[in-house]
């Protein structure tokens, strides 16, 4: 079994594939690599913004790096690389500095200064190691230039010497200018790691930008992206802009735990509607208008005791494309006898699209796992994986993919996404 830390969230391969990431919108709001005037850092991102989201997630950041936002910003703005979206990066693949997963394992060690996994490929090979935090920081910016398709001289990372013209030769392939989206499969194997970083900035999102800020830090994403080709026909491509963008507006508002969770939240065994479902049940007018009632909507224990008690069915008009289960079924199932002290979230893959979320009690310490699975083998491998690897452990829910299973997950571990 391999690990590979994610934004909050260790991400598990198991037997089959590689590990997938998360998102809590879709990938197609990663802006280009590279600083530009219509591609900027949102006022709403600021170093200590950033400090503070990374103690949200891990509440013993060692002394020297309790600062690091201000060398990202340092490096990103004398370099011109967006320097918020490379420290969304580094929290993807430190597990917000603390360098290890839910397993305790980890490459690289902090005394490295390797923010970005620079030259490791896994098995405990630990890549790069520079000599301070500022020297890692600059390390990381320079191997996204190179991944920008721009040669840097003398770079100070040796991977970044040895590697550089081969990267910057597949990124000029693409014909356009790379994003952070291109890193996936070239930067890391994870066929959703840029994924994984827009889930990342829409956390930081939700808790540092509000109102207009919040839209503004959206809009440059989409802007910056809106004129590119994309080369891979995955489930975040840009189709649809516009009923993309009401979606993910949704998704960001859920994983923000702020705004109407349970909308989106499913039960063991119940179907998910999907974004076509969405776009046949709801006319294209009233998306936006759906968007902007989210953060009025009430929570999900309150709209199952509403609709138990006046009798309705979860398809009522009123929440027509969120609510997808039974009334009943969108309480949130008892917390175990003995209460945990703590909690975290992973994922974990068989290959597949589906997902089914399980839970464990470990050791006073509670885990969700978002186990991706292979359609029509839901049960099965799920049984194996609790078999080998979440004994006495049980399914929560069945879902259609990763990004609803880990915002249930959050919405029962709440701690886990630093809320």
């Amino acid at each position: 079994m391999a690990f590979k830390t994610l934004a909050g969230v260790v991400s598990v391969c198991v037997g089959l594939g590689s590990g997938l990431g998360v998102t809590g919108a879709s990938a197609q709001m990663l802006p280009q690599i590279r600083m530009h005037e219509g591609n900027r850092v949102p006022s709403c991102v600021t170093p200590e913004k950033l400090n503070r989201f990374l103690a949200s997630g891990n509440s013993n950041v060692k002394p020297q790096f309790r600062d690091i936002a201000k060398y990202y910003r340092e490096h990103g703005e004398r370099l011109k690389v967006r320097w918020d979206y490379a420290f969304y990066q580094m929290i993807l693949e430190t597990n917000y500095l603390k360098f290890v997963n839910g397993a305790g394992q980890g490459d690289v060690k902090p005394a490295q200064n390797n923010f970005a996994g620079i030259g490791t490929t896994g098995g405990g090979v630990p890549g790069d190691s520079f000599p301070d935090v500022s020297t890692g920081v600059l390390a990381q910016m320079q191997h996204l230039i190179a991944y920008s398709g721009e040669r840097v001289d003398n770079p100070v990372g040796r991977r970044t010497r040895e590697k550089q013209d081969e990267i910057i030769q597949k990124s000029k392939a693409l014909g356009r200018p790379p994003t952070f989206k291109d890193l996936t499969k070239r930067w890391a194997a994870d066929a959703r790691y840029g994924s994984s970083i827009t889930f990342v900035a829409g956390r930081f999102t939700s808790k540092f930008c509000n109102g207009r800020q919040a839209e503004e830090a959206v809009t440059d994403a989409a802007e910056a992206q809106s004129t590119e080709a994309q080369p891979e026909a995955e489930a975040d491509d840009p189709k649809q802009k516009r009923g993309k963008r009401g979606r993910d507006s949704k998704r960001r508002s859920l994983a923000a735990a702020k705004q109407g969770k349970a909308g989106k939240a499913q039960i063991a065994q119940k179907p998910v509607v999907t974004d076509e479902e969405i776009d046949e049940k709801a006319p294209a007018e009233d998306k936006t208008a759906e968007a902007t009632e989210q953060a009025e909507r009430p929570s999900g224990a309150e709209i199952a005791s509403r609709a138990i008690a006046e009798g309705k069915a979860a398809g009522d008009e009123k929440r027509r494309g969120l609510i997808t289960t039974t009334a009943a079924a969108l309480l949130t199932p008892p917390a175990p006898a003995m209460r945990p002290t703590a909690c975290t979230v992973q994922t974990a893959s068989y290959g597949g699209k589906k997902n089914v979320l399980i839970r464990v009690l470990h050791g006073g310490e509670m885990k969700y796992t978002a186990l991706q699975v292979i359609e029509g083998q839901e049960e099965s491998l799920a049984a194996s994986f609790l078999k080998s690897h979440a004994v006495g452990g049980e399914v929560v829910g069945k879902f259609v993919n990763r990004d609803e299973a880990l915002m249930k997950a959050f919405d029962l571990c709440p701690s886990a996404s630093g809320r």
